[in-house]
């Protein structure tokens, strides 16, 4: 038997919140790599914009001291995206995906503001 606090009504909520705001990571993480005119080879600079618009927010001092840790991790274009002809079929691939993923995280955006969701405690 599994004992909820009082709490308990907002988990899934939260869930949802913390899920959109992760996914919005990825999803503004690859719109950057997409939107990279120059398609520079190190894309630590891409994740770094993506983490402070979506979680940076949110995470306390901790946190945000492991996340600088873990950008000496982020690969380069070419490991994530491959080289040369696979690069491009990747990119091809991205241009499908990320209007589609964009329009999925708007509507779990609406869906959080329309039962005044979207700002859940940290």
């Amino acid at each position: 038997m599994i004992i909820l606090n009082m709490q308990s009504e907002n988990v899934a909520p939260n869930a949802l919140l913390w899920l959109k705001r992760g996914l919005l990571l990825i999803c503004i993480f690859f719109e950057n790599i997409y939107n990279d005119a120059q398609k520079q080879e190190a894309l630590k600079q891409h994740l770094q914009n993506a983490y402070e618009r979506t979680l940076k927010p949110y995470h306390g001092f901790l946190v945000q001291s492991t996340i600088r840790i873990i950008y000496a991790w982020v690969p380069t274009r070419s490991q994530l995206l491959g080289q040369g002809e696979h690069q491009e079929e990747n990119l091809v691939v991205m241009s499908d995906y990320l209007p589609t993923m964009r329009a999925q995280m708007n509507k779990i955006d609406a869906l959080l503001k329309a039962h005044n969701l979207d700002e859940v405690p940290r």
